[in-house]
Order: structure tokens, then sequence, then C-alpha cells
């Protein structure tokens, strides 16, 4: 029984234009159909119509639209092609990595205050820490992440107890936090 022959890689000059195999696909031929009628591998067929078709109606998951230069979107699709990303999408990653980090010093801030919080009322946060330990000893997971999340949850409680001290302390603790540039 002979194998069938593995296709070579396909070269980039060897592609057909996207705009056909858009068509082609629009028109209810497979992405394997389309590849063997140009006699190519089908990643490569897969991949155009991913960026430049338009879902078929009730098929699959459809199609996502191409984002825009300016986009962290379009800048990650810069780097996928070896391109240097342009202006515009240099600027939209460092805001997306500002966002991220501000989100970061966001949770931080929460812990903190959670901290200060348990400090402030330390009796009743150890009352609630003895009442969680003995509800997650019949919970899977090793001593130390029993042992943390037991806190985590006491931490929640108390915050819900005293919510309007917890919300002063997290706004304190959220003003500390440097804005970002």
């Amino acid at each position: 029984m002979d194998a069938e022959p593995r296709r070579k890689r396909t070269r980039p000059e060897d592609l057909p234009d996207p705009a056909e195999v858009v068509r082609l696909y629009n028109l209810g031929l497979s992405q394997q159909a389309i590849a063997d009628k140009f006699g190519v591998s089908r990643n490569p067929i897969g991949r155009m119509v991913m960026a430049h078709g338009t879902p078929r109606s009730g098929k699959g998951r459809g199609v996502r639209q191409v984002q825009p230069c300016g986009t962290r979107a379009a800048y990650v699709r810069h780097l996928y092609a070896s391109e240097v990303p342009c202006a515009a999408c240099e600027e939209a990653n460092n805001a997306s990595t500002r966002d991220y980090g501000q989100a970061s010093n966001w949770y931080a801030a929460r812990s903190r205050a959670y901290q200060l919080l348990a400090k402030q009322f330390s009796d009743v946060f150890a009352v609630l820490l003895a009442e969680e330990n003995e509800l997650v000893r019949g919970e899977d997971g090793t001593p130390r992440v029993l042992r943390s999340r037991a806190r985590a949850r006491a931490h929640r409680r108390l915050a819900k107890l005293y919510p309007v001290e917890y919300d002063a302390l997290f706004a304190a603790e959220r003003a500390k936090v440097r804005p970002p540039p």
C-alpha cells in the first residue's frame, strides 16, 4: 500500500491570491479542497481564510476581523509576520503593558488592605481563620495551599464584616500606587 507523498513546504510565491481563496471558501469549498486545487498545504489556506475571510453562515465559529494598526492585536500580528511594528502599534502595546501593571498594582493594594484590616481586627480575624482552617481540611491540596486558601477566605469574610473600614484602607493603599507616566 503506497503512502501519499508528503507535500513540500509551501513557499510564499507559490500561494494563491487570498481574494480567490476567500471567494472559493465562501462558495462552500473546504480549506482542504482549496489547498488541493492549488497544490499547496492546508495551513496557509486556513491562515488566509482567518485573515481575509468572512464567516460562513452556520458553519463553524466564523472568522475574526483583523484588528487595525494601533491595537495590541495588530502589534502581535506585526511580530508574527516578522515585521517591525509601526509606531501606532508600539504605542498600543506600551499602553497595554502599562494597564497590565496597573492591574497588578490594584491586586497588591487589595492584599495590603486585607492585611491591615486583619491587624486592625486581629481577634475577629483569628476566629474567622480558625473556622476557615476547619473548613478546608476536607479539600484537596497541600497543607500550604490549604492554609493560603483559608487565609484568603478569612480576609474576604473580614472585609465583608467591616466594609467601611476595608474600603477606607483599600482607597488609601490605592492612593500610594504610583500613577502611570
